[in-house]
């Protein structure tokens, strides 16, 4: 005797599938606009990019170097150690929010092409 797999729908009706591969593929559909822009917003808040995060290291590292190299007034090992806090610390944050930074600035460049199209029409027409 085969195995069968059945799902109801939510209508009320069932549907039959004879195998589970079957079954699996005619229940992916596509997703909402809520469940897109939560996707979305999941994505950029909460993945870590390690390649941004060893971008933040050496910038952070040098801002912090060449704000430090004027002070005098601390010791040497005073200034490694404000100096390696302020680029792991500028590290993590770029590594963590540093896509929302890139999608802020995608989403500027295609608000700024909006526009300057329209303007040309506008001023085309």
């Amino acid at each position: 005797m085969a195995i069968h797999y059945s799902k109801r729908q939510p209508d009320g009706s069932v549907e039959y599938y004879d195998s589970k591969e079957e079954m699996e593929s005619a229940n992916s559909t596509l997703m909402s606009w809520s469940q897109v822009i939560r996707h979305v917003v999941g994505v950029l808040a909460f993945d870590f990019n390690p390649l941004l995060a060893a971008l933040g290291f050496f910038v952070g590292g040098a801002l912090c170097l060449w704000l430090m190299s004027d002070v005098q007034l601390l010791a040497k090992w005073a200034r490694f150690i404000a100096v390696f806090l302020g680029a792991t610390i500028s590290g993590y944050i770029l590594g963590r929010l540093g896509n929302v930074f890139f999608m802020s600035i995608a989403v500027f460049l295609v608000i700024s092409a909006a526009f300057g199209g329209s303007y040309l029409l506008w001023r085309m027409l």
